[in-house]
Order: C-alpha cells, then sequence, then structure tokens
C-alpha cells in the first residue's frame, strides 16, 4: 500500500475532516438528538448544538439568537429551521433583555466583545494576560490558556509596584531564614 498523501489544505481543516473514526463518533451523537429537532438539519448544525449542550427545543429557547449564530456549524439556514421550529412549538429564544451579563455560559460566544476587544498581533506576554484577565471577566466562552495562566502566576502584567513589593517580602524571608 502507498502512503497518504496530506494536502496542504487538509492541515488546517478540523479533525472531524481529517478522521474518520472522530467523524463516525461524531455522527453517531447527532443521530441520538436529530429527532428532537426540524428535519433537513445539517450534520454541522447538529454537532455545534450537542457541542454547546442542548439536546432538544426547550434547552434550545434558553439561549438567545445571538449566541447561537455565533456557533461554528449554525448557519443562516440552521437558524431559520430553529426559529420555525421554536415558533411551532409555542417557543421562542431568549431576549437580549432576558440576558444578563452573569448568565453567559462557557461555550457561548459573546461575539460584540470580540469584535471590539481584539488580542494584539504580536502581542506581549503582558498583553496577552491583560486580554484573557478581560476576556475572563467580560465574555468567558473558554477558559483561560494553561499558558497564560502560567504567566500571570509569574506576576507577568502585574505593576512594578506590586512586584517590587513582593521581591521584598522574598528577600525579607531570605534574610529571616539565613538568620537561623
Amino acid at each position: 500500500m502507498g502512503t497518504v498523501r496530506v494536502s496542504r489544505s487538509n492541515r488546517s481543516r478540523c479533525d472531524l475532516v481529517t478522521n474518520p473514526a472522530l467523524r463516525r463518533r461524531a455522527n453517531e451523537t447527532t443521530d441520538r438528538i436529530a429527532a428532537n429537532f426540524p428535519s433537513g438539519m445539517a450534520r454541522p448544525a447538529l454537532r455545534a448544538l450537542f457541542a454547546a449542550g442542548i439536546t432538544d427545543l426547550r434547552q434550545l429557547a434558553q439561549m438567545r439568537e445571538a449566541d447561537l449564530a455565533g456557533l461554528h456549524g449554525i448557519g443562516p439556514r440552521a437558524l431559520t429551521l430553529l426559529r420555525d421550529a421554536l415558533h411551532a412549538a409555542g417557543l421562542r429564544f431568549k431576549r437580549s433583555a432576558d440576558h444578563g451579563a452573569k448568565e453567559v455560559t462557557m461555550g457561548t460566544i459573546n461575539r460584540l466583545w470580540h469584535q471590539k476587544n481584539r488580542m494584539p498581533a504580536n502581542a506581549t506576554p503582558a498583553q496577552r494576560v491583560a486580554w484573557h484577565k478581560a476576556h475572563a471577566q467580560h465574555c468567558a466562552c473558554r477558559p483561560i490558556p494553561k499558558g497564560v495562566v502560567a504567566l500571570m502566576k509569574a506576576g507577568v502584567g502585574k505593576s512594578a509596584t506590586a512586584r517590587s513589593k513582593r521581591a521584598k517580602r522574598k528577600s525579607t524571608r531570605a534574610r529571616a531564614v539565613a538568620k537561623r
């Protein structure tokens, strides 16, 4: 058997495209929830709903339409089908006025915040820390990456006075240990 060549375009694709076993498992999960949604829903839309923890229309009604539109796999056609299905069931999407800032759950994307607050290109560690702190406070669509958490623990992004106070405490402790 010959070797399988991966084209340059396939390298950037998601795992579902390049890994048939993963794709089969994803399709099995979407088959389980497909009956709860209107017929004609595309698999990427069903996978997006499942990944967001939405398995029926009642759960869907707890989301804002804008948050749903931000999910990868949900396009205009899926939104139209879902909106019509909710209407037929006597339900509706959560309205923006019903949506408190603290109700944003992991996985939903606050598109407006992301549009207004882009991570700078070639960001310094201090800029990355500052961006992720603001992101955790306002959006929190995903957890802070481990590398940024490590930077935070190392004191990157703190003011110079906070670093100098910490260094002073460490030197005082070191002197106290040395005297013993």
